[in-house]
């Protein structure tokens, strides 16, 4: 994890800069721009792992009937539940 925090020193501190207000060093792994850049980095350092990523979609589709129709059922009832962010 360090290694990412060195690859992504620059755009972290500038969320703690711009986004004071919101994110804090505890909170800045959040950041939707910094998940990315961690995605980003761990295809870069694993190749392999793309490979074996499945979209969301095929994983939902691939869950068993009773996780699938709950799944569905929190997308409809709380759309920007922390699960599916």
């Amino acid at each position: 994890m360090q290694d990412f925090r060195d690859f992504a020193a620059d755009s972290l501190r500038t969320i703690l800069k711009l986004q004071r207000n919101k994110y804090n060093h505890d909170t800045v792994m959040q950041a939707p721009h910094i998940k990315a850049m961690l995605r980003q980095f761990a295809l870069k350092m694993l190749p392999d792992l793309e490979k074996n990523i499945i979209s969301i979609e095929q994983f939902i589709e691939d869950l068993p009937e009773k996780s699938r129709i709950a799944w569905h059922e929190l997308h409809r009832l709380a759309p920007q539940h922390e699960l599916l962010k």
